[in-house]
């Protein structure tokens, strides 16, 4: 197989062409706009706050304080590397002295906005945890509340990558050979093909690269 059937593969293939960065062309964005009707987990109330977890990456909103029904209105946009994947969204209550109480979540399949339209509406929190083993907690159906989102896929803009090209054309230019280097050294060492699948792997490939090129050109300045 080749890098580009792997999860970040294609990133990376557009970093040995001229990008200087690992990217996915498909972009997931999400508004948490509001809750209702949240369980209190503290005396009548609770301070909550929404965790978003999807191609290993996690975010976080601000903590509202004492309500049932918060708003948040905030943004993210993640990278999809997986189309058949899901998004994990779960609500917490924070705590200052003692370890923040669940309250509720959702797991949202990513293939069901595929068709790039905005798509606005409320959730009914239920209990998505899962144990190491990836069973559910707890089965027994609770009143969590609702939360307010908002999805909706789209495609990298071109001019966007048009810009990215022409100004990172010469140094990506000169970072090509220096990734080949050190992928050539990655098969030397006989290090398996299969570690492409790991997002950090192909962050550190990159950072290998960037640090070599700064010293090529480090060395050039001082000739």
């Amino acid at each position: 197989k080749s890098l580009g059937d792997f999860p970040h593969g294609e990133g990376l293939c557009e970093f040995l062409h001229g990008y200087g960065v690992a990217r996915e062309d498909k972009v997931l964005h999400v508004a948490v706009i509001q809750a209702r009707n949240l369980k209190a987990m503290d005396l009548f109330t609770s301070d909550p706050y929404v965790t978003m977890t999807g191609n290993r990456k996690t975010f976080k909103t601000e903590v509202v304080k004492k309500t049932l029904n918060p708003v948040w209105e905030e943004g993210f946009e993640l990278d999809i590397t997986d189309p058949q994947g899901v998004v994990v969204f779960q609500v917490w209550d924070w705590d200052f002295l003692s370890k923040d109480d669940f309250m509720g979540g959702i797991d949202i399949p990513l293939i069901d906005y595929a068709d790039g339209k905005p798509c606005r509406k409320w959730f009914k929190l239920v209990d998505n945890r899962k144990t190491k083993k990836g069973k559910a907690v707890t089965t027994k159906p609770t009143e969590r509340g609702e939360i307010e989102l908002q999805l909706w896929w789209t495609e990298r803009e071109q001019e966007e990558d048009v810009e990215t090209r022409r100004m990172n054309n010469k140094g990506a230019v000169k970072l090509q050979s220096w990734a080949r280097m050190i992928l050539g050294k990655m098969q030397a060492e006989k290090r398996k093909v299969e570690m492409v699948h790991d997002a950090e792997y192909i962050d550190k490939i990159v950072i290998e690269m960037q640090c070599a090129y700064r010293q090529r050109m480090a060395w050039r300045e001082l000739r």
